[in-house]
């Protein structure tokens, strides 16, 4: 394998390592550290492995990252914010189909997730199977191809979900090869590909469209449409709907008494009681929440007590309704901030006082000009108390909106995925004897499989 570099005056020319054997068609990967250190990813036709070179000092040094099966054809690789590779590639299974693998590099090693299957892989002239990129909350963006199908899978810390952009399982057309992706200033993927359809070969281009910003929501829970003294309007409760908004779980009631300390009694005087939750279908992004909340009831101190949780954090943490708002029947609200990165914003009510259990009498969404702190982003999954809430499966994908395709250099145009419905596709693993999407499997670099089910082994290595 060759590396060539521009100094200013010449091109300089060397050989990475000791000449390793880059199999034909499988393609490379190059990426360049702070300090300018080329990073080169390659499939080894020899061993049949991924490979990773990298100068260092003016030498080169070779790290095998993957070698169970015939592992590494087609790598993509990008560096995330702490500068560490992450690689996206293909492991065949058998002579035409496989899995595609990501591979992030940390201090301890590297960790493998099993992101989809391929199962019309002819290999041929395309090393551009697989493309990637990372956004600013580390998710991996991933599309990927074979000769029937391209598809498109967002990869976060826990788990990948993935979008069929063409299938053309039932045809005689060929699609997808030379896949290229990237993300624009919205994080919105655009990917062009190249099809030939009946001998009509040429490059497409897909992109998703980015929601509309600024959205506002406000809603009297437990309660139908009302106008504030001040103009506000909040729409009538409702349940929660796939692309929409509202409640899951609790129950509709009615205080008929006033409430201190507003003027919009009738909202505080409807309200909704139990444990249950608040599903906003939103665009990525950070949002400011405020909960209006009533003591309908209860008189004493430390009989209705409960945290709130935003995308599982705890945000509002032990809330006393008599404490907070002075006494029963006088208004109160509390407000908090959340970002939100897979297209929903989940705001959780859970009892903590053995007697009362959550209330909310209105709550209001609007998003917030400012993004939240990349170490809030991060913490998002370990919220204390986050097992205790039952969530309804989200419909929506990571990124939301509606795909449009357009061939280059061509006036036809249709509209495809308009659902933008994603499927979850795998977990992931951090030992190198992988698995199928949806399985887990430990063992040594030699294969040896402890837990799980194994796959089926690759081509025989050709020497």
């Amino acid at each position: 394998m060759e590396y060539k570099w521009f100094n200013g005056t010449n091109w300089v020319h060397e050989w990475v390592g000791s000449e390793p054997d880059v199999g034909p068609w499988t393609g490379t990967s190059l990426v360049l550290e702070a300090n300018d250190n080329p990073l080169i990813a390659y499939y080894d036709n020899v061993t049949m492995d991924l490979m990773l070179a990298k100068k260092i000092a003016g030498n080169w040094t070779i790290e095998t990252v993957d070698s169970i099966g015939d592992v590494g054809r087609y790598p993509a690789m990008q560096l995330d914010g702490a500068g560490e590779p992450v690689i996206a590639y293909y492991q065949a299974s058998t002579d035409t189909s496989g899995i595609v693998i990501l591979a992030r590099h940390s201090d301890s090693g590297w960790n493998y997730t099993g992101i989809g299957t391929l199962e019309h892989v002819v290999i041929a002239p395309s090393p551009g199977r697989i493309s990637l990129a990372i956004d600013s909350n580390e998710n991996c963006h991933i599309t990927y191809s074979d000769e029937k199908v391209l598809k498109y899978a967002v990869a976060g810390e826990t788990s990948v979900e993935v979008e069929t952009i063409l299938d053309f399982t039932q045809s005689g057309s060929l699609m997808g090869w030379s896949t290229s992706l990237r993300l624009d200033s919205q994080e919105q993927p655009h990917i062009a590909y190249w099809t030939d359809v009946g001998g009509d070969r040429r490059s497409k281009y897909t992109y998703k469209s980015a929601p509309p910003s600024g959205t506002d929501i406000r809603i009297n829970a437990g309660g139908a449409d009302y106008t504030s003294t001040g103009g506000t309007s909040f729409v009538a409760d409702q349940a929660y709907s796939a692309g929409s908004f509202g409640y899951v779980n609790g129950a509709s009631k009615i205080v008929q008494k006033a409430v201190a300390g507003t003027e919009d009694d009738p909202l505080y005087q409807y309200y909704r009681d139990g444990e249950f939750s608040y599903l906003f279908d939103l665009p990525n992004g950070s949002y400011d929440v405020i909960c209006h909340l009533v003591e309908p009831r209860i008189t004493g101190i430390g009989q209705r007590v409960f945290d709130i949780l935003a995308e599982g954090i705890v945000v509002v943490d032990d809330y006393d309704v008599v404490a907070s708002t002075g006494g029963r029947l006088f208004a109160g609200t509390v407000s908090f901030s959340a970002e939100v990165i897979d297209g929903q914003l989940n705001i959780d009510f859970v009892q903590v006082s053995v007697k009362g259990k959550p209330v909310l009498c209105a709550i209001e969404v609007t998003a917030s000009e400012e993004r939240l702190p990349p170490r809030y982003r991060r913490q998002k999954l370990s919220g204390r108390r986050s097992t205790r809430i039952t969530r309804i499966p989200s419909t929506q994908p990571l990124r939301s909106g509606t795909w449009s395709q357009l061939p280059v250099k061509s006036l036809w145009q249709s509209s495809i995925c308009s659902d933008g419905r994603l499927t979850s596709l795998s977990t992931t693993y951090s030992n190198p004897a992988h698995t199928q999407p949806g399985g887990t499997q430990t063992g040594d670099r030699a294969g040896h499989i402890s837990t799980g089910s194994q796959l089926p082994q690759g081509p025989t290595r050709r020497r």
